[in-house]
């Protein structure tokens, strides 16, 4: 809406052309200076890893700090603070090139939202990155040194139930363990079985619930249960 009245105000000819040089330069700094941040930084930062164990160093690869230097979108930010600059100066003239502002702001958003983000896809398939995800890596690395931590805890305990919960606690230390990146992140270990076996535990409480075998206070009881139950058993609760 704004984009039209600017462009209709701006001069014919070398005015025009001269503006426009301006917004797509100001494009090109936005997108070269994210580069060059983001660059550095990966640079620096995979640097100061030398020292850190192999499996607690963050995977930063060349083609990664690309796709992060490209996704640097502009939107609904830059052209508020565009237009939060006043038309006219506190003596009444009109502020200074504020035309070319709102251009080169709707430049930077156009250039980095419409064709940095329809090229995005076909960048990270070129660049050949997989799905590697470093939060998914490292909740997994924790949760597994940290039920180790509690098998040892237990491990001088030889009494049943010290025993169950190793063997519970093991299963979810091979589960995150073993190097599977596919396996769904907050699935645990039997977690399919143990939902299934959930929907017929609701169900007879239902069952039990109409033949008013049990009352209203103690069904809810008894579904609060199978609540909790399936919180622990992990996946999709849609499942």
């Amino acid at each position: 809406m704004q984009l039209r009245p600017i462009w209709e105000r701006l001069d014919n000819g070398p005015g025009r052309v001269e503006s426009i040089t301006v917004a797509v330069s100001v494009l090109v700094v936005v997108i070269a200076t994210r580069f060059l941040w983001v660059m550095t930084y990966s640079a620096i930062a995979k640097r100061q890893e030398p020292g850190r164990p192999a499996d607690k160093r963050a995977k930063r690869t060349w083609g990664g700090s690309v796709v992060v230097s490209w996704a640097g979108m502009r939107g609904i930010v830059t052209l508020a603070a565009a237009f939060a600059i006043p038309e006219t100066l506190p003596d009444g003239s009109a502020f200074p090139c504020r035309d070319l502002i709102l251009l080169s702001a709707f430049s930077v958003v156009f250039g980095t939202l419409v064709i940095q983000g329809l090229t995005m896809k076909p960048i990270i398939r070129m660049l050949k990155l997989d799905e590697d995800d470093a939060v998914v890596s490292e909740v997994r690395l924790g949760r597994a040194q940290m039920y180790q931590a509690l098998i040892d805890f237990i491990q001088d305990d030889d009494s049943l139930h010290a025993k169950l919960l190793r063997k519970e606690y093991q299963a979810i230390v091979d589960l995150n363990d073993g190097g599977d990146r596919f396996h769904p992140l907050n699935e645990v270990p039997g977690g399919p079985l143990i939902r299934s076996a959930l929907a017929q535990a609701r169900h007879k409480a239902i069952e039990l619930r109409k033949l008013e075998i049990i009352g209203d206070q103690a069904f809810r009881v008894l579904v609060q249960e199978l609540d909790w139950a399936e919180l622990s058993a992990g996946g999709n609760a849609a499942e």
